[in-house]
């Protein structure tokens, strides 16, 4: 039995983008320490909301 999945709101190159930033990151992870890794995510997520808030501010 196959069952329809509703995708009308998904947007696949969005979901494409992060995919490829995963696997970036991932590759980036390799060869690290363990807490170097384990911080990896937390330090790029900061990164990201630091560089939106900054075009925030410049567009005001």
């Amino acid at each position: 039995m196959i069952s329809k999945i509703d995708v009308s709101g998904h947007d696949m190159a969005e979901t494409l983008a992060k995919d490829r930033r995963r696997r970036h990151e991932a590759e980036m992870s390799e060869g690290m320490g363990e807490l170097d890794t384990l911080l990896l995510p937390f330090a790029l997520a900061v990164a990201r909301l630091s560089a939106r808030a900054q075009v925030k501010e410049a567009g005001q």
